[in-house]
């Protein structure tokens, strides 16, 4: 049997930190380790794409567990910039609003 797909949409408020958001369908506890591989894989490429300057930044991470293949969409303009954001909410885990994704 297929293993579902594991979506992790985070909402990233560059200068609210009260107002950043992770909705996912993973167990709560399972964030941490997701996020923690999801860094892992993504290499050192560079990217030199101009990042989009605002406020806030949406990043969507789908995992499939069957291929285990991370797919990103993010509205950044650069793969750094969404690495960091994502590093950033790794590492604040205990102070972001989690929340089921539906």
């Amino acid at each position: 049997m297929e293993k579902p797909h594991i979506f992790i949409k985070i909402n990233f408020d560059l200068y609210y930190p009260s107002k950043r958001v992770v909705k996912t369908n993973a167990k709560p506890e399972e964030l941490e380790s997701l996020l923690l591989e999801y860094l892992k894989c993504q290499g050192g490429d560079s990217d030199y794409s101009k990042p989009h300057s605002r406020n806030k930044y949406l990043i969507d991470i789908e995992l499939d567990p069957g291929a285990n293949t991370f797919k990103t969409l993010s509205d950044t303009g650069n793969k750094i910039l969404t690495l960091g954001i994502v590093a950033a909410i790794f590492g604040s885990l205990n102070s972001v609003k989690i929340e089921p994704l539906t």
